[in-house]
């Protein structure tokens, strides 16, 4: 058995990654299959909670690649409002000016706006992944609260 390195670096890559190109079918596919009305088949249960788990886990994933995404965003916005002032100052325009103008500046509103959009995704992806991890456990206790009185009644 051969053993493959896999750097965290690579998993939390963020070149060329575009928050709304993310493919969530696999996350909605299971989410589907938690029920609106909250029946749950004790048959299905325990095959349903390692579901749930493995969407939540799917979930944290991105969530992880999001929040360096985002931090790098947050940075970038920074340097453009910083680059922008700057090049203000040079000119000697006021400051209540400067404000006005780096708020049209297209650089600066492009940075804006992809970190909308990575903040959009992340409050997404974080209540899918909540989602996910209560009806893992909701199966969970299901399947352990079936077992125990299984034990207690002697049956088993």
């Amino acid at each position: 058995m051969s053993e493959t390195v896999l750097p965290v670096g690579r998993l939390l890559a963020i070149k060329d990654f575009d928050p709304l190109s993310i493919d969530v079918s696999a996350i909605q596919a299971l989410a589907k299959e938690v029920p609106e009305d909250g029946r749950i088949e004790l048959t299905e249960a325990e095959e349903l909670s390692i579901k749930f788990l493995y969407g939540a886990e799917l979930c944290s994933d991105l969530l992880s690649v999001l929040v360096r995404y985002i931090l790098y965003k947050e940075g970038s916005v920074s340097a453009r409002k910083a680059e922008s002032f700057g090049k203000m100052n040079e000119e000697g325009v006021k400051v209540t000016v400067q404000i006005h103008q780096y708020a049209s500046d297209t650089a600066y509103k492009e940075a804006v706006m992809s970190l909308a959009d990575a903040k959009g995704v992340k409050d997404w992806l974080q209540r899918k992944h909540d989602n996910l991890v209560r009806a893992h456990y909701f199966c969970k206790d299901l399947v352990s609260n079936y077992n125990q009185d299984l034990r207690m009644s002697g049956a088993q």
